[in-house]
């Protein structure tokens, strides 16, 4: 799927989805698909100074989505 292309129906059987936070792509887990973003907690240890933490709950929305799992 193209960037963008991920919409909150083809994300039901996901686990995962990756965003860009600044210079660094994370990412993260879900833990709700809402009708105007996903909340989820990020999963993986960020390199970058200024990232989200491991195990914060950052908001992803739909267009933000670059992949899933």
């Amino acid at each position: 799927m193209k960037n963008g292309a991920f919409m909150k129906e083809g994300l039901k059987n996901a686990t995962h989805v990756k965003k860009c936070f600044g210079r660094e792509y994370m990412w993260v887990k879900i833990a709700e698909l809402r009708d105007d973003c996903i909340v989820g907690i990020v999963d993986n240890i960020p390199i970058l100074e200024g990232s989200p933490r491991f195990g914060e709950e950052v908001t992803v929305l739909y267009d933000e989505v670059k992949d899933a799992l």
